[in-house]
């Protein structure tokens, strides 16, 4: 059923995209299309479903840019620094020669999608927030990915380049010990100023309460 799906969108996309589809040669001269999604699903990936685990299965998402030549971004170009949602739209301003707000958080990709020499985030951070106990707190910057558990403080910690699937966790292997300590202090500062205590600068405090947010009447 799920590559059922995947082929259904595949093909509804090569209707746009075929040379033979219904949008012109001049709209297309002048078009930018972006193939890219919310979220992905487990589907049993690690005995789990649905979205709300950080493994790869349901965190990655495609990010698929085509541009006119004009653009500067070469066909078949692959970015291997850590982008997100966040980028689309300051990514998508700039091609279109538009101010970006300073007030957003993401950034634009296009010198990356040019290959251009720039100075890139050195790490994603992602989170759901949950009163059960697969809450979670992650880094990845594409190669690793940290990822803590606020309610016990469990650490995983995967080598994303040579165990993709994630199945081996190293935040017990004592030869990745320098590895874990700098992602968990990157997470230690990165948390310091949040408002659900999770760090004090110093330490990432794990039992924390977490109640579900909740309307004013």
């Amino acid at each position: 059923g799920y590559y059922g799906l995947v082929n259904y969108i595949d093909d509804q996309i090569n209707r746009l995209l075929n040379p033979l589809a219904v949008l012109d040669a001049t709209t297309m001269a002048n078009t930018i299309v972006v193939y890219i999604s919310d979220h992905g699903e487990a589907l049993g990936d690690h005995y789990h479903w649905c979205k709300s685990r950080p493994y790869e299965g349901a965190a990655r998402v495609p990010f698929l840019l085509r541009a006119p030549a004009r653009f500067g971004i070469e066909p078949g170009r692959v970015i291997r620094e850590a982008v997100c949602l966040e980028d689309l739209m300051p990514t998508l301003l700039e091609l279109a020669d538009l101010p970006v707000p300073a007030s957003v958080d993401g950034r634009s990709a296009v010198p990356l999608l040019r290959g251009e020499s720039s100075t890139w985030r050195p790490y994603l951070h992602g989170e759901f927030a949950c009163v059960g106990d697969w809450g979670h707190q992650t880094l990845t910057d594409g190669r690793s990915k940290y990822v803590w558990l606020p309610r016990d403080g469990r650490e995983l910690l995967f080598d994303l380049e040579r165990d993709p699937r994630e199945l081996r966790n190293l935040a017990g292997d004592s030869t990745r010990a320098d590895l874990l300590l700098q992602w968990r202090d990157r997470l230690i500062r990165h948390l310091a100023e949040r408002p659900e205590g999770f760090s004090d600068g110093r330490r990432l405090i794990a039992g924390r309460p977490f109640p579900a947010l909740r309307a004013s009447v």
